[in-house]
């Protein structure tokens, strides 16, 4: 019982700092990602010409969607759960592919998407 009651204030500093450091999960939601997305775009390809990679800029749009429905829900098995990580093995497979040539190998990084969800669905698994 006396573990209990400690671990309750713990939990409540650890809500109430990150609400005052202001990452509420559903104000984050609202930020209108996909435009400040496409300005970028479009900023790089007039400005830079760099219209083929900045492409890639657009998984910046479920990536951060992602990071951000983790603050959103509560359990901490659905937070690990919305990890972005295929939006992020696709990018890191991309980026390795167009700038460094290392297709073959990279293509390894897709096995992380499963090992993850396995690792979390073992880690936390439903009473």
């Amino acid at each position: 019982m006396n573990e209990e009651h400690t671990q309750q204030p713990a939990q409540l500093a650890v809500q109430e700092n990150v609400s005052s450091a202001g990452l509420d999960g559903k104000a984050l939601m609202k930020l209108p990602i996909p435009l400040f997305v496409v300005a970028a775009y479009l900023a790089m390809g007039f400005l830079w010409n760099l219209w083929h990679p900045g492409w890639l800029i657009f998984l910046a749009i479920p990536a951060y969607y992602g990071l951000a429905g983790m603050l959103v829900n509560a359990p901490l098995r659905r937070r690990l759960n919305s990890f972005p990580i295929s939006t992020l093995c696709v990018l890191a497979f991309l980026l390795f592919g167009f700038f460094f040539d290392i297709w073959h190998p990279t293509w390894m990084v897709f096995l992380l998407i499963p090992l993850y969800h396995g690792v979390v669905s073992a880690v936390f698994r439903k009473p």
